[in-house]
């Protein structure tokens, strides 16, 4: 076993001569930064590991400070998750506020953040990622459509409307629907999505297109408020 960890060390010594030495792996991972400008816990952690060879007396390097890099940045992360705003008067503020900096403000008919449309976990969490990006993100970047900022206003934008479930119930008009019955779709930003189609005997529901099982009406048509309850009868969730 020892004659074996002896030829992967010299192996391993043997690369790091012939291609990128080892010290400049070590630099490169010490520069290394995310688009924020804070250490990246990837490449920094992937760099340990890439140059754990021996030291220049030929003793093996301890993998222990790896780990404890690792560590550091994962606590980083979480307690940059944690520290997000979740004031909604706070949070449209900053974003509104933002818009006007860049001159964005002409692109949406009054700030499209509203405190009073701010509420739930969801909602309010997307809400902080959005306004973090916008933050941190420069004007010339946000004024593309490229900027992954935008996407993270549409999920805010999502989750506020799809509410803390992420999914919303809406009848389908002027489609498909039975001449005597009526169609309503459960649309989720991250479960499947639910299709129930009703005539006057009976309803028969699709998640994500396949069929998923049938159910009596029970009123469903003439009632916005039993779709919900006639989902869960005729597709379960």
């Amino acid at each position: 076993m020892r004659r074996s960890w002896l030829v992967w060390v010299v192996m391993l010594a043997c690369e790091h001569k012939d291609g990128d030495p080892q010290g400049e792996t070590q630099a490169a991972a010490s520069t290394a930064t995310d688009a924020t400008g804070a250490p990246n816990p990837t490449e920094v952690s992937g760099s340990g590991v890439s140059t754990g060879g021996t030291t220049s007396e030929g003793e093996p390097t301890s993998t222990t400070s790896t780990a404890s890099t690792t560590d550091t940045a994962s606590t980083a992360s979480t307690a940059s998750t944690s520290g997000l705003e979740d004031d909604p008067e706070v949070l449209c503020q900053q974003f509104c506020d933002r818009l006007v900096a860049c001159g964005l403000d002409g692109v949406f008919d009054g700030c499209p953040c509203q405190p009073d449309q701010v509420s739930g976990t969801q909602c309010v969490h997307h809400w902080g990622l959005t306004v973090e990006c916008f933050a941190t993100n420069t004007c010339e970047s946000l004024e593309s459509e490229a900027s992954p900022c935008w996407k993270d206003f549409q999920n805010a934008v999502d989750w506020c409307r799809y509410g803390e479930d992420g999914c919303a119930i809406f009848q389908e008009f002027g489609g498909e629907e039975p001449s005597d019955g009526c169609v309503f779709v459960d649309e989720c930003l991250e479960a499947p999505s639910r299709r129930l189609e009703c005539d006057a005997v009976s309803c028969a529901c699709e998640v994500d297109g396949a069929p998923a099982g049938t159910c009596a009406p029970e009123g469903v048509c003439d009632d916005f408020d039993l779709a919900p309850a006639r989902f869960d009868a005729c597709c379960g969730r």
